[in-house]
């Protein structure tokens, strides 16, 4: 390779091009020792990496979309647009190989396999870069001696490791997601752009070895942009930035034809895996019955084409400062920062190269809101950025002293994420998804939303052969008929032919409402939210922190049972001060993210079971308020009191707008007063920490809630009082009516 660059940087010295004497003795040193360089890097930087990865991957389901892939790397299945086939394949492949291990822990193996290598390829192409420069870039390196390259590659491998070591990385290393693979495919693409850098500026006619970096490079991106289409934007933004640069651009239209070509036919390669799973198999979440739904599922426009999923929300862009810290540390974002002000002096047009590679990347996590996981989508800029951690620590001349820097920088990145990312016993998710299934009658359906129940569910049946009688239906798919025809071919769900969704009415209720009309005779149905259409004769009963159709008024309580013993509640009451919202320092200043998490989540399905009695009360105390049964009506208005008072203290901070509502109407109704307006105080508090669009869905509870005030004031003779409180109403309701049922308010929790 070194005779090729060699012989290449000879043509461009010789054809005037400004770099060519520095490269071509940037090139003339020991080759032998320089491969011997390169194996070591590599070598240490991924037995680093892996050697941590593995100690902190368990064998158990984590929170998010983690057990979907699991479930279908187990069924061989399709997961929902847009599929990430490439990731399924090799996971599963992965599973053969390694066959005498847990399938849990091997797909988690994968990943921290991916992780591990994203950080060698990193630390490899720094090396190579301060070594043999970047022509194309217009920039290379003086001739380097023994001790530079030693140096050089000291610098590389901790730019590696303290990309590896960052919480977002980490966390995905250990993970079953499709995000360390593709940092791994990310990283591959620099490293080949770089390695094509080498040879300066693209003319007409291209060497053998150019070409086939070019088509490497083409490859290795369509692989990528079917990973995950994040990737579309900031590669498309780097390579033409490159193309502009370069001083034969006006030659390059067939070799820019044919680059394109390879990366979309690289693009499509793994997606031939969608013939696999038939319609039959459990996990089949797609439409591949034409070419038009085909087309949507690859190209995700099952999201991307329905509106309001582009925005410029600035609470995500507020959000990013945090995450860089998260990811960085203190250490890590000074060594970013003025490795950025150094490599700009040195490496400008690769500067800027780079910058609109982040500058997209963040861009494209900002203003798409599908899915929550943003912050994971800018992994592949954070591997961009070791380049420049990297350089600062080179560039320093007190070598002694930054190195001890560096290491104190990934030192305390391990220090401080290994206690928060360790899930070598992170039972919690599994937990869940036990709880979730296994209180259900047998051959019951569970319409469920929200990630985290439906993807723990998913892995409990597929991985764990748990509770598989149950049928797991995800509410926001019942707006297509894809799903609808899944349901009734492998799941034996009866639904109409046609279903007639009423105007103003979301069609995931009302196909929900079908569903349950249909069905409910024959098998038990769970529902996680309340549905807003209910047939005739059915009830939906709490029971535990589902809702139950019933036939009959019967009221059942039923907590889900998890156990916490009153030293965790006590620890997580001594929570003394937050760092950022994912790391908490308890009193005694240890460091314990996943309990803290934990008891939360446990503390919120407790209250959800309070809530979902309480509110139960509270719908029947209005049906005896309106057939005038007072005596009733006063004593389900009291029960429902209790419980929303426990569910009060129950919710961390108290932070939710509707429970505060509801616990206000229900006080006022029972005679309470001075409750019933603390009660109003705090909703009035937290009404003033939500959005403008927030605070409009909310303005008739707001207007009911101030002719309660106006009820209290009128009965305590304060007549001036209640008027005013009464002309406020006004200015939110048009008529003022009596307390109804809470109304479900945007944003809340």
């Amino acid at each position: 390779m070194e005779d090729r660059i060699l012989a290449q940087a000879d043509r461009i010295q010789g054809s005037g091009y400004r770099c060519g004497q520095v490269l071509a003795s940037a090139v003339a040193g020991n080759k032998l020792m320089r491969m011997g360089m390169r194996f070591k890097i590599i070598a240490i930087t991924f037995a680093v990496s892996l050697t941590v990865y593995v100690l902190t991957i368990g064998g158990f389901v984590y929170w998010q979309d983690s057990g979907m892939y699991l479930a279908a790397v187990k069924e061989l299945g399709l997961t929902p647009a847009t599929g990430f086939p490439l990731y399924i394949i090799l996971a599963k492949l992965t599973t053969v190989i390694f066959s005498f291990l847990d399938f849990t822990i091997t797909v988690h193996l994968f990943s921290a396999i991916c992780g591990a290598a994203a950080n060698a390829v990193i630390a490899l192409t720094t090396y190579e870069l301060f070594v043999y420069g970047a022509p194309f870039f217009g920039s290379a390196q003086k001739t380097h001696d023994q001790k530079s390259d030693l140096w050089a590659a000291i610098c590389s491998v901790f730019g590696g490791l303290l990309f590896g070591f960052g919480f977002y990385t980490w966390s995905q290393a250990v993970n079953a997601e499709i995000y360390s693979m593709q940092a791994l495919l990310s990283v591959l693409v620099l490293y080949f752009l770089m390695k094509l850098a080498r040879f300066g500026p693209l003319e007409l006619i291209l060497t053998k070895e150019q070409m086939k970096l070019l088509f490497i490079i083409a490859a290795v991106w369509g692989l990528a942009l079917g990973n995950h289409l994040m990737m579309a934007l900031p590669f498309a933004g780097m390579f033409v930035y490159c193309l502009l640069i370069n001083p034969h651009r006006k030659s390059c239209a067939k070799t820019l034809g044919i680059f394109c070509a390879v990366a979309f036919a690289s693009f499509l390669l793994p997606y031939l895996y969608l013939f696999v799973p038939s319609k039959e198999n459990y996990f089949y979440f797609g439409d591949l019955s034409s070419f038009s739904g085909i087309l949507q599922y690859i190209t995700g426009f099952q999201w991307t084409g329905r509106g309001g999923w582009f925005s410029f929300p600035l609470d995500r862009l507020a959000d990013y400062p945090r995450i860089f810290y998260e990811q960085y540390m203190i250490g890590g974002l000074l060594c970013v920062g003025a490795g950025g002000v150094l490599f700009f002096k040195n490496y400008r047009k690769l500067f800027w190269a780079l910058i609109v590679f982040c500058s997209l990347s963040l861009f494209g996590s900002w203003c798409y809101l599908h899915g929550g996981e943003y912050d994971m989508w800018i992994i592949p800029l954070f591997a961009a950025l070791s380049f420049f951690s990297a350089y600062f620590i080179y560039v320093v001349r007190m070598r002694a002293l930054s190195g001890l820097f560096a290491f104190a920088a990934v030192g305390n990145s391990i220090f401080v994420n290994y206690h928060i990312i360790d899930r070598s016993k992170y039972t919690y998710a599994q937990e869940l998804g036990s709880n979730v299934l296994k209180n259900l009658d047998l051959n019951s359906i569970l319409i469920l939303s929200g990630d985290s129940h439906i993807s723990t569910a998913f892995y409990m049946q597929s991985v764990k052969n748990f509770r598989k009688d149950v049928t797991v239906v995800v509410r926001d798919y019942l707006r297509v008929n894809w799903y609808l025809e899944q349901l009734q071919l492998v799941h034996k769900l009866l639904l109409p032919p046609q279903i007639f969704v009423p105007p103003g009415v979301d069609e995931a209720e009302a196909v929900t409402a079908e569903l349950i009309r249909y069905n409910h005779a024959t098998r038990h149905i769970f529902c996680i939210k309340r549905p807003d259409l209910l047939v005739d004769g059915v009830f939906a009963v709490p029971s535990g922190a589902f809702l139950k159709i019933e036939k009959k008024q019967q009221v059942e309580l039923r907590y889900w049972e998890y156990k916490f013993s009153t030293a965790d509640l006590s620890e997580l009451k001594k929570s003394e001060r937050k760092l950022a919202p994912k790391y908490t320092y308890y009193g005694d200043g240890s460091f314990d993210i996943q309990r803290r998490t934990y008891i939360e989540t446990l503390i919120e399905f407790k209250a959800q079971s309070l809530l979902t009695l309480a509110d139960w009360y509270f719908f029947m105390a209005q049906g005896s308020e309106k057939a005038q049964k007072k005596e009733d009506s006063l004593e389900f208005y009291k029960k429902a009191q209790g419980l929303y008072k426990r569910a009060v203290e129950m919710v961390p901070d108290g932070k939710n707008l509707n429970l505060m509502f509801a616990a206000a109407t229900v006080s006022y109704k029972t005679g309470d007063y001075d409750s019933a307006m603390k009660y109003i105080d705090k909703y009035s508090e937290l009404r003033g920490q939500q959005s403008p669009q927030e605070q409009l869905m909310s303005r008739p509870n707001l207007g009911q809630l101030f002719v309660i005030l106006s009820e209290i004031h009128r009965s305590k003779g304060e007549t001036f009082i209640a008027q005013i409180y009464q002309d406020k109403a006004k200015q939110f309701i048009s008529n003022i009516p009596e307390v109804k049922t809470p109304v479900k308010e945007q944003g809340s929790k």
